[in-house]
Parts: structure tokens; sequence; C-alpha cells
């Protein structure tokens, strides 16, 4: 009776180890491509809290002066000025040309929002621990969730939208290639997001220029609609 006692409890020790697809806990655990992944999501939140420098309110004068220099480039990228600075360009050019890029911008900052909201809510992974909650109009899912960086993928998204659709000159591209540069570094020193949520948010952003540029919207589909709204 004894010995049947614990063959039954070596069976359903055996069976705890099995996962319901059949696979050993401990094979999980030793697989080297779950490690690798796991070691880089440590490194990824180990290098953002060394570079997370102006997260704190608290800290000296000089990191003070830092923290409200990447507060005001965390405005810069915010979606609300990306918004509605072309639509009050629009109300006030009759250049047709302008307004069929502005009206691309548009739709690839609302594209960015769409994908951002949705990723964000989807993945759900929270901000790291030394952020602090005062980030300009960003709302529930936005402040909450760290997966991708929204401010990245707008700026990735901008980079490809205005290098492909206008004559900049070499300066011109230096200059928005720091203020890119300002933007990404303002999220990881701000405390944020991590690291990864900034170069994929980048990578996302470039994906997102690319398909407005190759889904581009004519300028009549806007007076097609004005006209069909009055």
């Amino acid at each position: 009776m004894v010995s049947e006692l614990k063959s039954r409890k070596l069976k359903s020790a055996d069976s705890e180890l099995v996962n319901s697809d059949g696979k050993n806990r401990y094979d999980l655990e030793s697989n080297p491509v779950i490690n690798f992944v796991h070691l880089l999501l440590e490194l990824d939140k180990t290098i953002t809290l060394k570079c997370s420098i102006c997260a704190s309110s608290d800290s000296s004068r000089t990191i003070g002066y830092l923290r409200c220099f990447f507060q005001f480039l965390e405005i810069s990228g915010h979606g609300v000025p990306w918004i509605s600075i072309p639509l009050a360009l629009m109300c006030y050019s009759d250049d047709q040309w302008l307004n069929e890029l502005l009206l691309n911008l548009l739709a690839g900052i609302f594209l960015d929002l769409l994908v951002s909201f949705i990723l964000k809510a989807a993945v759900r992974r929270p901000r790291p621990p030394v952020n602090q909650n005062d980030m300009f109009f960003a709302v529930s899912v936005d402040n909450k969730f760290s997966f991708p960086s929204g401010h990245c993928t707008r700026v990735g998204m901008l980079a490809y939208f205005f290098i492909a659709n206008l004559n900049l000159t070499m300066f011109q591209m230096a200059l928005y290639l720091l203020w890119t540069i300002g933007i990404a570094a303002s999220r990881l020193c701000l405390g944020r997001h991590y690291i990864s949520d900034v170069t994929c948010g980048i990578l996302i952003g470039l994906l997102q220029g690319m398909f407005i540029q190759y889904s581009w919207i004519p300028l009549d589909n806007l007076y097609y609609l004005k006209t069909y709204i009055t």
C-alpha cells in the first residue's frame, strides 16, 4: 500500500514538470533561445536604468535643466502639435502641392497614433519603474504602457516622409537627424521607455512612412470629401 502511494506521488510530481504541450518544464528553462531572450530583456532593463539620468525631478540643478530640455523635446515630438499645425496650415494655404503634402502628413500621424495605441494595448509592457507620470497630454493607454515608444514611431515616420518628399539640404537633414536623436534620447534619459521600445519604435515608424508613401492620397480626394460633406 505504501509503495503504491509513493508511486502515485512520483507520477503526479512528474506530471507537474510537464506542461500542457507535453514539454518538460526543465527543458523549457534550459532552452538556449529562451535564455537568450531573458538575457536580452535583463540587459535592456539594466542599460535603460543607467541611461535614465533625468528621470527624477529631485536631481541636481544641472540635471534639472537637462530634464527641462528633454521635456521640451518631448513636447516637440508629441502628436498634438503635429496634428494642429498641419491643420492650421491647410486652412490658410492655397498651395495645392503643400495641401496635398499636409494631407498625407496628417494621414501618417493618425496612422501612427492608431498603430501605437493598438500595440501598446496588445503588448501591455509597463513603463520603467523610474518613470514619472508627468508626461504632457497622455491618455490612459499611452501613459501606462511602454512598447513601442509613440514618440519614436512618430519621428521614424516623419523622417521617411520628409526625406522622401522634400528636397532637404545636408544641413537641414543634419538638423532633423539631431532632433530625432534628441527625441530618442529624451525617452531614455527621462525614464519613459526601455531601449527596445525606442529602437523598435523607430523601425515601426519607418515602416509606417513607407506605407504612407506607397498609399499616397491625391488632393482631389479631399475635395471630393468636402463636396460630399457640404
